[in-house]
């Protein structure tokens, strides 16, 4: 398969933004995810704002997204959790995400 044909996860972490992401130039599939990890979230207080604020960033992003023709899927549980299940009936060649250098990460 040529090297822009491939079918890709991103993976949005923490730049929540399209404007200057190359894998959105590429041909192929993409599938734009982002996840809800219950790891940091189940340790919050309910009603942390930041959660608001992410949350509220992220359906911006689907908005974005659907405009160029994409979808973002959300998830909320452990990232592993979240990447055995989208594996588990499709393949894709490349999982690609933003740097985090935060220790968990």
């Amino acid at each position: 398969m040529p090297e822009n044909k491939k079918r890709r996860i991103l993976w949005f972490r923490r730049d929540l933004r399209i404007e200057d992401n190359p894998l959105l130039s590429f041909e192929g599939e993409v599938l734009p995810i982002f996840i809800f990890d219950s790891e940091i979230l189940d340790s919050l207080e309910r009603n942390d704002r930041r959660v608001g604020f992410i949350f509220q960033t992220l359906v911006k992003l689907k908005t974005e997204l659907q405009q160029k023709g994409l979808n973002l899927a959300l998830f909320y549980g452990k990232p592993v959790d979240a990447f055995r299940w989208l594996l588990a009936g499709e393949s894709y060649d490349e999982v690609c995400a933003s740097g985090d250098y935060d220790p968990y990460a």
